[in-house]
């Protein structure tokens, strides 16, 4: 979110905007953002103060679904890389395991013939080792993949993760196919904050405050994998042409909860 708004590229979507003008979303959105982004700095946590008599107005609810919405789709993606790199390590180290293996097994041979045993009596039973790095990552970003699911399974939108990839980077070629599934997302978020006249919430949802830890800790996941990534060089498997890579920068700068990259674990 807060690329689009330094860049001006912010357009709230029209599943959210029926009920209040444009340019009040994305004021209230801006609010939003700043109030967030240094909670989330100082205290490693973002959050609303709402008392039980708290009422949302609908400008509210429509700029923290705009927010809400744009945060998940790049995380998700964030997590999607991670999953693609760890993926492509992991091949890598398999590749080179077999290698190790074969030569062992080749140089095997070569000792056995020079000391006259036959080479066929002693089989290799040497196998590609459990590479940790690559599983680290894999496990990592299987937990982020985890994490959103769960998160959208709490808010009853259970198609909602199936949503994030078109509405980010699958459809990226198509602006108006691409604006269709973020209209998915934004308005069926919006349903859900605004179905209670008291608390802006849905009966059975999780509150406004819930919905922000929720995405903090993906962030805060999804930095560390990113982070792993930078350590063990996994980028060098990128597919810098292909719209996983190139639609979005990596960069936590470019969102809401990114801290930096969480590298204060104290805030915690």
């Amino acid at each position: 979110m807060l690329r689009l708004l330094k860049k001006d590229e912010f357009h709230p979507h029209a599943s959210t905007c029926y009920k209040t003008p444009v340019k009040q979303i994305k004021q209230q959105v801006t609010e939003y953002t700043d109030i967030f982004s240094k909670q989330i700095n100082e205290t490693g946590k973002a959050k609303l103060a709402i008392e039980p008599t708290t009422r949302f107005s609908y400008l509210e609810i429509s700029a923290l679904a705009n927010i809400i919405t744009h945060e998940l789709i790049y995380y998700h993606q964030i997590g999607e890389i991670g999953y693609f790199l760890a993926s492509a390590f992991a091949d890598y180290e398999n590749d080179q395991a077999l290698k190790e293996a074969s030569q062992d097994e080749t140089d095997g041979e070569n000792e056995d013939s020079d000391i006259g045993t036959p080479s066929g009596s002693l089989p290799s039973t040497t196998l590609p080792k459990t590479m940790e790095l690559s599983s680290s990552l894999l496990d990592d970003s299987i937990i982020i993949r985890k994490k959103i699911k769960d998160l959208f399974i709490k808010m009853g939108l259970t198609d909602g993760q199936c949503w994030l990839g078109h509405a980010g980077y699958v459809l990226s070629y198509s602006q108006a196919r691409q604006d269709e599934y973020i209209g998915l997302l934004s308005h069926s978020i919006l349903i859900k904050l605004g179905g209670c006249p008291i608390t802006g919430l849905a009966p059975g949802s999780m509150t406004v405050n819930e919905i922000l830890t929720e995405i903090t800790d993906i962030a805060k996941s999804s930095w560390a994998l990113m982070n792993l990534c930078a350590m063990c060089q996994a980028f060098r498997f990128a597919a810098p042409r292909t719209p996983l890579f190139y639609t979005l920068d990596i960069d936590p700068s470019e969102t809401i909860f990114g801290n930096n990259g969480w590298t204060d674990s104290n805030t915690f």
